[in-house]
């Protein structure tokens, strides 16, 4: 597992729903759950940029609710996107964020 140290913007509740798996033509039920809006500084080859991004944090949006606006270290995995083939960070189930001092 990776840490990312980022910034909370801001985290949404989002409402479960269904979609159909394109493999087997299933459809999957999601449960309620929250995304939380991130933001952290990224350098590549001597040039830093901004990132945001928005990652699901399923059922632990009440421990992101508390850190809006705060530091926060916490647990990622990559994987690679399906649509753009890239590297991409998700939160595992059950990573609680901690905050960083100032």
């Amino acid at each position: 597992m990776l840490t990312l140290e980022c910034q909370i913007l801001n985290v949404i509740a989002k409402k479960g729903g269904s979609f159909t798996d394109k493999d087997t033509g299933e459809v999957r039920i999601t449960k309620d759950g929250h995304v939380a809006q991130l933001q952290w500084m990224e350098e590549n080859k001597g040039v830093k940029k901004i990132i945001m991004k928005d990652i699901n944090v399923k059922g632990m949006g009440e421990h992101y609710l508390k850190l809006v606006g705060k530091r926060i270290r916490v647990q990622v995995g990559i994987y690679e996107s399906e649509q753009t083939k890239r590297p991409e960070l998700y939160i595992p189930e059950g990573s609680i964020p901690m905050a960083v001092a100032a």
